[in-house]
């Protein structure tokens, strides 16, 4: 029990020492501030350097992933590098981009090639990677556009064609224009045989009946040309 009282009254001469000893180490210790403040000044340099670089990187980036629109393939992915005061700083970066063909639309193509180039091209100074995705889309983008060209012209061949068969007509038609061109000539050929006949067939006067032409008779009568013992359905006096 003795003992116990003994040590109960030791405790505060212990506490007393401790306390006395960690007021020493923070005094030792110096604190986040003093630490920044004992930087050298090649690391300040350093950190300045980082910041600015963290800024022309996430910029840059920045521009491509704008730029690119739709056809960027997730977000920016940066590179980091931690500084003398322990953060990090972005240092590097891309943005993925799809950069292939859209099947069967040359027209679409060359759209988004355009907009790939300008995307690759947007940031303030474009990297030497930068100039050769817009190079690439740059090459893209001529081949989309002969590919719209050659559809173009296969597209006027087939009209001009299909043209050409509507003026010259089927087969079908021609074989109806040639019958009927056939049927026109037979008519003639019966009508002028029918004329001739009409023209062998001696005349009816038709004062007296008479197989002579009406200029031979006193009443001077003319009138329609018909065979003999047919009615006639016109005259005219003149």
């Amino acid at each position: 029990m003795a003992a116990s009282d003994r040590q109960a009254d030791e405790r505060p001469d212990s506490a007393t020492s401790t306390n006395a000893e960690a007021v020493s180490d923070t005094q030792k210790t110096p604190s986040r501030s003093a630490a920044t403040d004992a930087i050298s000044e090649a690391e300040q340099q350093q950190i300045r350097e980082l910041q600015a670089r963290d800024r022309e990187v996430r910029a840059h980036e920045q521009a491509h992933l704008a730029a690119a629109g739709q056809y960027a393939k997730g977000g920016i992915q940066y590179d980091f590098d931690r500084g003398p005061d322990g953060r990090l700083y972005a240092v590097g970066g891309q943005v993925s981009v799809d950069t292939s063909e859209i099947a069967g639309d040359p027209q679409a193509t060359l759209l988004k090639a355009q907009t790939l180039q300008r995307a690759a091209l947007a940031p303030a100074e474009p990297s030497s990677q930068d100039r050769a995705v817009a190079a690439e889309m740059v090459a893209m983008a001529a081949e989309a556009r002969q590919d719209i060209s050659t559809q173009r012209s296969e597209k006027a061949a087939a009209a001009a064609e299909s043209t050409a068969s509507a003026s010259e007509g089927s087969p079908d038609q021609k074989s109806v224009i040639e019958n009927g061109l056939g049927q026109a000539e037979s008519a003639i050929d019966v009508s002028t045989e029918q004329g001739d006949e009409l023209a062998s067939t001696p005349l009816s006067c038709p004062a007296c009946g008479g197989a002579h032409s009406a200029a031979s008779h006193d009443g001077m009568t003319a009138y329609t040309a018909t065979p003999a013992g047919a009615s006639i359905t016109t005259a005219i006096k003149v």
